[in-house]
C-alpha cells in the first residue's frame, strides 16, 4: 500500500484561516451529491429513492472560499508533489462528530490528498482506515493537525470512528487529483515521485 504522511507542510497562519472557514456555518448534512445525478437530492429523497446512496456527513463544496483552497494546494504543490504533477478534479471538506463513521469506498481520479485541519488528541481516534478489498484493515493513518496524508485513489478506505470523549467536529478537507503524465497502459496509476523522493536521490541517500 503506497500510503504517504506529510507532516509540518503547511504554513500555520494559513491552518488557521482554513480552519476559521470550517468552523462557520457552511456545511450541508446528507449524501454528497454525484455529479452524474441531474435531479435534485430532495426529490428523490421524498420518493424514498436515496436509502442505498451511502452515509449521511456533513459536507461543504468550498463556493465561496476566499481562495484559501487554491492557496492550500499551492502548498501541496510547492512541497510535496511539484507544480503541473497533478490536476485537481474536485475538492471538497467533509466534517463528523461521535457516531458518525464513514463506509469503506474508493475515490475517482488517480490520487487522493487529505488535509486535516483540526487540533487533535490521540485518545478521540477518528483516523482514516485502509482495507483490502475484502472489507479487512491493514492500516490506518491517525488523524493529527496540519496533517497531509496522500494515497493512491483505489485503495479502498474510510473515516474511522471519533469518540464520545472528542470535544470537537473531525474536519478533513480532500482533494481529488489525476496524474498529468499519465497515459492508459503507460505506468501503474498508483506511482507518484514526490519532492522528497528527488531529494533523496539525488544526495545518494
Amino acid at each position: 500500500m503506497t500510503l504517504r504522511l506529510h507532516d509540518n507542510c503547511i504554513d500555520f497562519e494559513l491552518q488557521v484561516k482554513i480552519y476559521e472557514l470550517l468552523s462557520q456555518g457552511i456545511w450541508h448534512f446528507g449524501k454528497v451529491a454525484h455529479p452524474d445525478v441531474k435531479e435534485k437530492h430532495a426529490s428523490r429523497a421524498l420518493r424514498g429513492e436515496t436509502f442505498d446512496d451511502g452515509i449521511n456527513f456533513w459536507n461543504v463544496s468550498f463556493q465561496k472560499d476566499k481562495g484559501l483552497m487554491k492557496e492550500l494546494w499551492d502548498q501541496i504543490e510547492e512541497r510535496i508533489v511539484g507544480e503541473d504533477v497533478l490536476t485537481v478534479t474536485r475538492v471538497y471538506g467533509n466534517a463528523q462528530t461521535f457516531g458518525m463513521e464513514g463506509g469503506i469506498h474508493t475515490d475517482d481520479g488517480h490520487w487522493t490528498f487529505m488535509y486535516m485541519p483540526c487540533a487533535w488528541d490521540n485518545k478521540w481516534g477518528g483516523g482514516t482506515g485502509f482495507f483490502d478489498t475484502d472489507g479487512t484493515q491493514v492500516g490506518v493513518a491517525p488523524y493529527k493537525e496540519g496533517r497531509i496524508i496522500s494515497f493512491p485513489a483505489r485503495i479502498p478506505h474510510a473515516a474511522l470512528p471519533v469518540s464520545r470523549l472528542c470535544n470537537t467536529a473531525r474536519y478533513v478537507v480532500v482533494f481529488k487529483t489525476t496524474i498529468n503524465s499519465y497515459k492508459q497502459g503507460d505506468m501503474p496509476v498508483q506511482h507518484l515521485e514526490f519532492l522528497d523522493d528527488k531529494k533523496d536521490s539525488s544526495s545518494g541517500v
